[in-house]
């Protein structure tokens, strides 16, 4: 087979033909890729989590592949309190969060937006991305550049749809788009969850090359 995609309809085709009392099948894969992330001077190669899966019948298919990573949000709120506490119109401390971020395509077409371009395109989502590895200074200016772009969880789940709906450009209109985020709070004994769904055809045509940068 020439792409995974392919593999796993063989399979599902297979399953099919032998179980012929069956009407439908789901197959998955489910691995882990290392993307290529861009973020000011940092270039890494980091690890997504990745799932593809079809489902169907011999004749009627959707094809789905999920892309999840890390990444982190500082909170404008507490940004914005504390910068009136202290009367700053610098940039102030908030806490931050690690988030995971999911990103998901569906379509009935066997035809699958690039893993790297829907991490990259998710990466943009965060106010900064995860790095496995960083020096002091890539620290610190990650961290500064995270607090100058403050997001809640739900800021990063719109962006995130953005993104894929761009992405999505060649596919149906009826493509349906996912993201999901869970915040893991550093202040709260809670974590924060959002969730965002739409057919492509229901979702406004962006600017790919300004949401999408890097690829």
């Amino acid at each position: 087979a020439k792409s995974i995609e392919y593999y796993l309809e063989k399979i599902h085709n297979s399953l099919l033909r032998l179980h012929s009392y069956a009407k439908t099948a789901r197959v998955e894969a489910k691995t882990k890729y290392g993307v290529e992330i861009k973020f000011n001077d940092l270039e890494e190669i980091e690890p997504v989590e990745v799932l593809i899966s079809v489902d169907g019948d011999l004749n009627h298919k959707r094809w789905s592949i999920t892309v999840g990573l890390y990444g982190m949000t500082a909170c404008p709120s507490a940004q914005s309190t504390i910068s009136s506490i202290i009367n700053s119109n610098t940039l102030s401390p908030s806490h931050s969060q690690k988030v995971l971020l999911y990103g998901t395509i569906e379509t009935e077409e066997n035809y699958m937006v690039r893993i790297e371009d829907m991490a990259k395109c998710l990466s943009n989502a965060f106010s900064a991305p995860s790095f496995t590895l960083l020096k002091r200074m890539q620290e610190a200016n990650l961290v500064i550049s995270a607090h100058k772009n403050p997001k809640f969880v739900e800021d990063v789940v719109r962006d995130a749809m953005r993104g894929l709906r761009c992405l999505s450009e060649p596919l149906p209109e009826n493509t349906i788009i996912k993201a999901e985020a869970i915040s893991f709070e550093s202040i709260h004994p809670h974590n924060v969850y959002a969730y965002s769904e739409g057919n492509k055809g229901n979702l406004p045509a962006l600017d790919c090359e300004k949401l999408c940068k890097n690829f």
